[in-house]
């Protein structure tokens, strides 16, 4: 009986350690495979291939959460393959990507490096490998959709003082190369870039970016909002999920803009 005790209390304290320590992602991903087990709504299945952007803040999860909380009529089934710098040259040439491409999706969802326009070789590898990804999700039957990335923040370009409007210059060139790469292939946009501004301009003391470069807890709930109104049609104004580390009035503000995006031209 001691011995048992003694298993049983390191067994409760494993538990513990296990449930605080990874609530946070690991855990709260555990209790939504398991819930799916009993939820009985027609599944949407959704893969997305990027990198660190995509993956931050586990925004994948944060789609589905999103859905969850509009009462979504359909259960956002999401698989996420990303890699620290991925680059589409990198999403085509893993064996894992290529093997997950030719299951059943209805939407895969990709994201490209985020210097894929910073160098004349770059801007070349990004449609060639844009278009073979794009080809591959269609020969799969499902339909391709293109995250526009949003640009470097203003703190990158200062080491740059000598060649002023340089931001500018590559939010441009972002949103011309990407509407050309849908122009080509058909792929769908959904033009995470352009909101981007668009939050920044409406709440200037909202924070997307955490380094110059990676989204913010903020940035990436902006990501997933927008995800989420593409796939679901919906303008996502009822959407009642709040990350942790956000504001209720940080969440509203994503809302509005993004519920204007959702009415207009995209």
């Amino acid at each position: 009986m001691t011995v048992m005790l003694r298993y049983g209390g390191l067994f409760a304290t494993l538990v513990a350690v296990f449930y605080f320590v990874l609530r946070s992602s690991t855990l709260a991903n555990l209790e939504l495979a398991i819930w799916d087990k009993f939820d009985k709504r027609p599944a949407h299945p959704v893969l997305i291939i990027g990198n660190s952007r995509t993956y931050f803040h586990d925004m994948p999860s944060m789609l589905r959460r999103i859905a969850d909380s509009d009462h979504s009529p359909e259960r956002f089934d999401i698989a996420t393959r990303a890699a620290p710098g991925g680059t589409l040259e990198w999403s085509w040439n893993d064996s894992t990507t290529q093997q997950l491409l030719k299951k059943h999706w209805r939407e895969v969802i990709i994201q490209a490096e985020s210097n894929a326009q910073s160098r004349d070789d770059a801007e070349q590898r990004f449609f060639d490998y844009g278009k073979r990804l794009i080809s591959e999700v269609e020969n799969n039957g499902a339909k391709p959709v293109v995250i526009v990335n949003w640009v470097y923040g203003e703190d990158l370009f200062k080491l740059n003082e000598n060649e002023p409007g340089m931001r500018s210059w590559l939010y441009d060139k972002i949103q011309e190369d990407y509407a050309n790469l849908s122009n080509q292939t058909g792929a769908r946009l959904v033009n995470v870039g352009r909101v981007w501004e668009l939050v920044r301009a409406a709440s200037s003391d909202l924070p997307l970016y955490e380094d110059g470069n990676h989204p913010t807890v903020q940035g990436s709930y902006l990501s997933a909002l927008m995800l989420y109104v593409y796939l679901s049609g919906r303008d996502g104004s009822a959407v009642t999920y709040v990350p942790a580390d956000m504001s209720i009035g940080q969440a509203v503000t994503i809302k509005h803009v993004v519920g204007e995006w959702a009415q207009g031209p995209r």
